[in-house]
């Protein structure tokens, strides 16, 4: 899987981007404002994201316009759990 940074031209940001698919922003705060979502907002209207993911320090999870927001554990133990990414079957070559 590949990890990227992304910035569009207008200047928005999002911390990580996961095999292309998965845009991942990461906050300190313990309560998201519209302000913290824009990059992820931004990313999807310029790429074909299937998830979007806000890792903070919020006690609980909640969806906001599409955008999970979760605590800092909680997304700690969905990637190490291998259920962040979709598992893909192996390719098999035949010669």
């Amino acid at each position: 899987t590949t990890l990227h940074f992304w910035r569009s031209t207008s200047g928005f940001e999002v911390d990580l981007l996961l095999g292309g698919a998965i845009a991942v922003e990461v906050k300190a705060t313990e309560r998201v404002q519209e302000k913290d979502l824009r990059g992820l907002k931004a990313i999807r209207e310029e790429k074909n994201i299937a998830r979007t993911i806000l890792v903070c320090r919020e006690p609980r999870p909640r969806l906001v316009d599409g955008i999970e927001i979760m605590h800092w554990t909680r997304f700690l133990d969905i990637l190490w759990g291998d259920k962040l990414l979709p598992r893909r079957e192996p390719t098999i070559v035949r010669r």
